[in-house]
């Protein structure tokens, strides 16, 4: 047990007389120091001399109880160092002791191995007789008791030796009341500076990972612990789960985690599936960590450096953002206002994470704004400027025809018709691709199935290609029947095999296969052009995209992304395999 350091002494065994004014002189020195002195072990020091002394007590004890009722100090006078180091431990509360903390009242024995209490002295025990046990109740609460004994050749205690004592007793009961009020206010306002501090460092930074190491810092030397870390949640929800140590604070020599940041630390890992905060005041006596189950055991744990740990989990609203974890590396009782200051900095962290969180959010979701604001500018002015071309190639042709088709030679005619539904084509393609784009933002793009033959449909498409001439379908199927939207899936198939023609030289043979697979087919479009570089693929997807490659060819950068959206929703899946100078296989699929 505690033992607050107190010089033992040999008791002087001299009984005060029994005068009135020195007993009131005695009381009005105890008031006076009480009032002057609030620390708890002086108190009961100065209350067991006196005892002594006024009763005659060759020796004289006094415990304190926690606020659960166990001995938390046990102070004592007149037995020498010798004599202590000859007991195996010091008293526990049983017998006699005991006694007087169950039934709250006094008790005097002339000869203590006669009352039915007494459960008799360890071999080494000097010989005691005469007892006198007496409650210290302040305002109901038992805070403790005082404890007077004698040698067998002094007279037992009398009456007016208990009367006496009691009122001591109550004042010394005052003074450890009061010493407790003391120090429980001290330590709120401790505790309270420690939790503006806290909240004050937290709140000054709105980066996750500079808030969390400042935090870990502050809340371990806030706690008086060895070590102090936290683990955030890597994926919210139901079934979230603990990431691994990111954000550890560890006192000198002692060890750090970031070996084994991933294993799975029972007390920890209990605090997040609670929500609660979770304590062992001793991992050697707790029996939940003798589960093989959960995880690290408590002979790997005092390896790390911790004996006594304490979990609280970090929440924001309904969700679970993490745990902060402290270590201890000797036994400790947490007390409540342990708990209470670290739930408290707890709170202030969990704020601290969601108001930096959001920021990121805020930051993230405004460069995504800019982008997508300079994207949509950019398709403005490349729509502008696809429209115009072939507007004005169609505005000259209609010109043309109107003003001097009677003069032009059939071969002039049929090439200006041409180049007319070329250009119309285009801009037809163009408009679709933009009502497209607003179909799929509003949430309207449907699909219109029906049960065709996949070859059938593929070698339709290719018929209505450009530069049909240099398209090959290559299949070893007959008929493949699928229910699909024919419009949607020839659309994607003419947007690959248009951007084939358009990166790869006249001459060179445009592919297009089906194969199947277990689920439904798989169509390749293959082209010999100039390929992709690797860094760009991820882009080829995106709305509004136009590589460097495509500078030098018409087009809205909206074909891969309308071609994605479409085999999506479909059920299938788009990709592109490319090589610089090997040229690029565009692969899409579809579920039967």
């Amino acid at each position: 047990m505690p033992w607050r350091g107190v010089t033992i002494i040999r008791g002087v065994g001299l009984q005060a007389e029994r005068d009135p004014q020195r007993q009131l002189g005695m009381l009005a020195d105890i008031s006076l120091e009480l009032a002057q002195d609030l620390d708890i072990g002086r108190i009961l020091v100065g209350i067991v001399e006196r005892s002594m002394a006024l009763s005659g007590a060759q020796y004289g004890a006094a415990v304190t109880l926690t606020i659960d009722g166990h001995i938390e100090d046990f102070l004592h006078r007149g037995l020498s160092p010798e004599e202590v180091s000859l007991l195996p431990h010091l008293p526990e509360g049983k017998g006699l002791l005991g006694a007087v903390l169950e039934e709250r009242g006094v008790i005097r024995a002339d000869d203590l191995a006669t009352h039915p209490a007494s459960i008799g002295f360890p071999t080494a025990h000097v010989p005691m007789k005469a007892f006198l046990g007496i409650p210290l109740i302040h305002a109901g609460e038992l805070v403790g008791a005082l404890y007077l004994t004698k040698t067998p050749e002094e007279p037992p205690f009398t009456r007016d030796d208990e009367a006496f004592l009691k009122i001591l007793a109550t004042m010394a009961a005052v003074g450890i009341a009061n010493s407790r009020l003391l120090n429980a206010e001290s330590e709120r306002a401790e505790r309270g500076s420690l939790l503006r501090a806290i909240a004050s460092r937290v709140r000054r930074s709105l980066d996750v990972n500079e808030v969390l190491a400042a935090t870990v810092q502050a809340l371990g030397r806030a706690a008086s612990v060895e070590r102090c870390f936290i683990r955030l949640v890597e994926r919210p929800g139901k079934q979230w789960r603990l990431g691994p140590i990111a954000f550890e604070w560890d006192a000198p020599e002692i060890p750090s985690l970031n070996v084994d940041s991933d294993l799975q630390y029972p007390v920890t890992m209990l605090a997040a599936m609670t929500r609660a905060t979770q304590w062992s005041d001793d991992i050697t006596r707790d029996d939940r960590l003798r589960d093989p189950a959960v995880g690290v055991g408590a002979d790997e744990l005092i390896r790390m450096g911790a004996t006594a740990i304490l979990s609280t989990p970090l929440e924001w609203g309904d969700e679970l953002l993490g745990v902060v974890t402290f270590h201890a590396q000797l036994p400790r009782k947490w007390t409540q206002a342990d708990i209470a200051l670290i739930e408290a900095a707890a709170r202030e962290v969990a704020i601290a994470i969601d108001h930096a969180r959001r920021y990121r959010q805020a930051v993230q979701t405004a460069e995504k704004l800019r982008e997508l604001d300079q994207m949509r500018s950019d398709f403005v002015s490349m729509v502008s400027h696809e429209l115009r071309s072939p507007m004005t190639v169609v505005a000259g042709i209609a010109d043309i025809l109107e003003n001097r088709a009677d003069r032009l030679a059939p071969e002039q005619s049929k090439e200006l018709i041409l180049t007319l539904g070329r250009e119309a084509r285009r801009l037809r393609r163009l408009v679709s691709e933009v009502l497209d784009l607003e179909a799929i933002d509003q949430g309207r793009m449907e699909l219109h199935r029906s049960t065709v033959d996949l070859v059938g449909l593929v070698r339709e498409a290719v018929a209505d290609a450009v530069e049909p001439h240099r398209t090959k379908v290559e299949t070893k199927l007959e008929g493949a029947i699928i229910s699909v939207d024919p419009d949607r899936v020839k659309q994607v198939l003419l947007n690959l095999i248009s951007n084939a023609a358009k990166f790869s030289e006249p001459d060179r043979p445009i592919r297009v296969t089906i194969d199947t697979q277990d689920d439904g087919f798989q169509l390749s479009v293959i082209d010999e052009g100039q390929g992709i570089a690797d860094d760009h693929l991820g882009r080829l997807f995106q709305r509004f995209t136009r590589l460097d490659v495509e500078k030098r060819v018409a087009g809205s950068g909206l074909g891969l992304y309308l071609s994605k959206r479409i085999v999506e929703q479909h059920g299938g899946r788009i990709w592109v395999d490319s090589e610089l100078g090997a040229g690029s296989t565009f692969t899409f699929t579809l579920p039967r």
